[in-house]
């Protein structure tokens, strides 16, 4: 008798463990279909993991230049990176600024500033300003069906 409680004892707390693992799961699941939604959408761009992401995926350089700084030459891309997918990056588009703001009229002192202020731009969902070929455009471009590079007016 003594044995066929002990027994009975052992099955209901194997039972509960199975319960809570089979409950935990479930929000493990939950967890990781929801983080999945948001790096789609880009907002674990601003974790660490995002950021270094981002700056793996291109190197700018500062442009040279006399006086205030303006701004920083793509040098290199890399294809099917972060920073190309998000915003169309090429090699050569010189970037002037984020948010809508040129880089000479915001608080960005140099290079390292402005790599930070674009790595930003794609985590807070703001657009950057460039020169492509000497026509100024905002990126993302816009979703088209063809996805090419459209001027923008500049001031």
């Amino acid at each position: 008798m003594r044995m066929a409680f002990s027994l009975v004892g052992i099955l209901v707390v194997i039972g509960i463990i199975v319960l809570l693992m089979n409950q935990s799961l479930s929000n493990v699941q939950t967890g990781l279909k929801a983080k999945k939604d948001l790096e789609e959408k880009g907002v674990g761009a601003l974790t660490r993991e995002g950021r270094e992401q981002a700056a793996k995926s291109m190197s700018l350089v500062a442009t040279p230049g006399t006086g205030k700084f303006r701004s920083v030459t793509v040098e290199s891309i890399v294809p099917g990176g972060v920073m190309q997918k998000h915003f169309g990056l090429q090699v050569g588009d010189v970037i002037v600024g984020t948010g809508g703001n040129s880089f000479d009229t915001v608080f960005i002192n140099d290079g390292e500033d402005a790599i930070n202020a674009v790595i930003e731009a794609r985590g807070y969902g703001k657009s950057i300003s460039i020169k492509r070929n000497g026509q100024a455009m905002e990126l993302p471009l816009p979703a088209t069906s063809d996805r090419r590079a459209v001027p923008v007016p500049t001031h």
